[in-house]
């Protein structure tokens, strides 16, 4: 066959599992398993939408009784995670929080001590291994499981990176730059997949920024 036939039979494979990301030992195994280097794209989103977002699948799924309320899952979750060490005691709930919020800086996302949420003083590599023995204490990883946890995004993304990231093979992406300029982001996709334009993809939906489930909107003290 000729290269041009060769061309129009190539098959490009989307896959997607979100709870890939929370599983440390994925990275490894993929690198291992599959010899033809596949690209990692990685979306991310506001954590506080991203937690909300979840909250109201959930609740629709019926995973969740619809009488319960983010906040009361915010708070119970938070109790969970100082409870299984990956949070210390002093992180402040939402009804703390509300009290003394003037005492933080939340735009200084360096300085541990500005935060509602109380660190331990370890580095993200000693931290990321806090969060994979979190993460192995719970069998299921989905449904209405570590919304907030889940919005930990530097602990996750830490074996990734250091496997796919000094090879290239791996793109990370905003929500809120794909529901900014859908066409754009979708042409950095394309290319990253190894897809010349001037394909363009049918576009089913547009994709809205602040799009919840049912039109609820997450209170604006919690997101903070």
């Amino acid at each position: 066959k000729s290269n041009d036939d060769e061309r129009q039979n190539l098959r490009i494979a989307f896959e997607k599992t979100p709870s890939y990301m929370m599983r440390p030992t994925i990275p490894h195994a993929l690198d291992v398993l599959c010899p033809w280097r596949p690209r990692i794209l990685v979306m991310l989103r506001n954590p506080a939408d991203r937690a909300f977002s979840q909250f109201c699948m959930c609740v629709k799924q019926g995973l969740l009784p619809h009488n319960t309320t983010f906040e009361s899952f915010v708070e119970g979750e938070i109790d969970q995670l100082m409870e299984r060490g990956f949070l210390k005691e002093g992180t402040l709930s939402l009804s703390e929080y509300e009290k003394k919020r003037d005492k933080f800086d939340l735009s200084n996302v360096m300085d541990k001590t500005l935060s509602p949420f109380a660190f331990h003083d370890v580095t993200l590599e000693e931290y990321a291994e806090i969060a994979s023995k979190v993460i192995k204490l719970t069998e299921d990883l989905r449904g209405a499981n570590f919304m907030l946890f889940r919005g930990f995004y530097a602990l996750q993304l830490l074996p990734w990176v250091e496997i796919f990231g000094p090879r290239q093979q791996m793109m990370i992406i905003k929500f809120e730059d794909l529901t900014d300029n859908q066409p754009h982001v979708e042409e950095r996709i394309l290319r990253f997949a190894g897809i010349e334009s001037p394909f363009i993809p049918e576009r089913k939906r547009d994709i809205k920024r602040n799009g919840f489930r049912g039109g609820a909107e997450i209170n604006p003290m919690t997101k903070e």
